[in-house]
């Protein structure tokens, strides 16, 4: 009698299926890695509003974003993203920086919160005055970025 006919190396084989069972369905739950999270509904909150020599403007913003992973997605920390006006994305007027502590549930939707600080100078309120004028709808685009 060998030593595959023994008991223990029967033990043995079972538990390693079963390893190896074990990581099949690891395998699958968590490919691929990462899926991108996409967002959407915006609401913003004013909550600084200051005219002098440029004017000063700070908004508070609550994204809804959908996680499509099998995990949660906690926000740690980020890089600041840039906020623009204008259809071609060229009148750069400040930073969006992500508020820590948002998290995206596992398969699942979450708000994550982020807070503009925009500053337009004189020679840029012309240029946008112009635009704002001349358009019904002028668009704001966002650069959220995080971790």
């Amino acid at each position: 009698m060998g030593f595959w006919d023994s008991a223990p190396a029967r033990v043995l084989g079972a538990c390693l299926l079963c390893y190896g069972l074990f990581n099949t369905y690891l395998f699958i739950k968590f490919t691929p890695v990462y899926s991108a999270t996409s967002c959407g509904q915006q609401t913003a909150t004013l909550d600084k509003f200051e005219i002098g020599q440029s004017l000063q403007v700070g908004l508070q913003i609550k994204v809804i974003c959908w996680n499509p992973n099998s995990y949660e997605v906690q926000i740690m920390h980020d890089r600041p993203g840039q906020v623009f006006i204008g259809r071609h994305r060229d009148v750069l007027i400040g930073n969006l920086t992500l508020l820590r502590g948002s998290s995206l549930p596992a398969a699942g939707s979450g708000t994550i919160l982020a807070q503009v600080d925009a500053e337009i100078d004189e020679e840029t309120t012309h240029i946008l005055t112009e635009e704002f004028l001349d358009d019904s709808e002028i668009p704001i685009y966002l650069e959220l970025q995080f971790n």
